[in-house]
């Protein structure tokens, strides 16, 4: 039995999110992890924010065939921002995550 490879996020962050799904089709990876929410000291992620950005991504999974295998960073605790996790879950399903299933693409 064969395993899917996933090429994680921090591997290729210094590129564009639809640059890193050719990327990993080129490198023969099968999926793909993307970072959506800042984890840090970062700025918005443009996954996040620009719609174009999303479409161009969307455009590189259906071509590449590569699948999301992750999306990064929800930060639980008592000050959640409920509009913005729906957001981020939106976003993942749009790109075809698993983080929030139930949305679709």
């Amino acid at each position: 039995m064969t395993h899917p490879l996933s090429l994680a996020f921090l591997t290729v962050a210094e590129v564009g999110p639809a640059e890193a799904v050719h990327i990993a089709a080129t490198t023969g990876y099968q999926k793909i992890g993307f970072r959506i929410l800042p984890a840090g000291g970062e700025g918005p992620f443009p996954l996040m924010t620009d719609d174009a950005v999303l479409r161009e991504v969307t455009t590189a999974l259906n071509d590449t065939g590569v699948e999301v295998a992750d999306v990064e960073i929800v930060r639980l605790g008592e000050q959640i921002d409920w509009t913005l996790f729906d957001c981020f879950c939106d976003r993942c399903a749009r790109v075809g995550s698993p983080t929030c299933p139930g949305r679709g693409r």
